[in-house]
């Protein structure tokens, strides 16, 4: 497990200096910070705004006790010419 451990900075809200030449426009304008808790929070929001429960959109394809599979049609706000599939 080790080889999965953080080694970027030890502050949490510190940016990971490699990756800053790595973003793209759309993550400067969105201000996405590319630190620990950043991350995380980007995919923890990312995730609550495309919840298929509370966003209109989604279509359940299959709902089994421990798999749910959700598609929308029309993308997101990244791609709008290809369907967006969630599975849980």
């Amino acid at each position: 497990m080790e080889h999965f451990a953080w080694d970027g900075p030890v502050d949490s809200d510190e940016e990971v200096a490699e990756m800053l030449p790595l973003k793209n426009e759309y993550e400067k304008q969105m201000g996405i910070k590319f630190s620990k808790r950043g991350i995380i929070e980007f995919i923890e929001n990312f995730l609550k705004s495309e919840d298929p429960v509370t966003n209109t959109g989604w279509k359940e394809k299959t709902n089994a006790p421990s798999f749910k599979f959700s598609i929308k049609e029309g993308g997101t706000q990244f791609s709008k010419d290809q369907p967006f599939v969630r599975t849980d």
